[in-house]
């Protein structure tokens, strides 16, 4: 495993989703130098970490630890309705967004437990 290439990834999910690395971290579970520690080669991420990581992002481990980078969604491959939604999300105070996380936590624990027995 490149730890560079994670930690790329990992940073590109991130802005992504708009959150620092820090955030992602603790959000997952994470302690918050998690990846700072695995960048500075201070620990060796266990599957577990990767995995709560790849949850976070929506992603697989795989795509996290790709070398080829991840393969993002391209503006145009969303509906009119799902650019306006991630501008308008992109452009939210905290409390705004975090009023959408809680909206979406059915559909998390939805697609989570799919993941489970798939």
């Amino acid at each position: 495993m490149d730890l560079k290439i994670f930690v790329e990834n990992v940073n590109y999910y991130c802005n992504l989703r708009g959150v620092s690395a820090t955030a992602a971290c603790l959000n997952a579970g994470l302690s918050r130098t998690f990846l700072t520690d695995v960048k500075n080669k201070q620990t060796n991420p266990r599957l577990s970490s990767l995995s709560s990581l790849a949850d976070y992002f929506g992603v697989t481990v795989s795509e996290l630890l790709s070398e080829t980078g991840p393969h993002p969604l391209q503006a145009s491959d969303l509906t009119e309705q799902e650019q306006e939604l991630v501008s308008a999300y992109r452009a939210a105070n905290d409390q705004a967004r975090g009023m959408v996380d809680f909206a979406l936590e059915p559909f998390k624990e939805k697609k989570n437990a799919r993941n489970a027995a798939g």
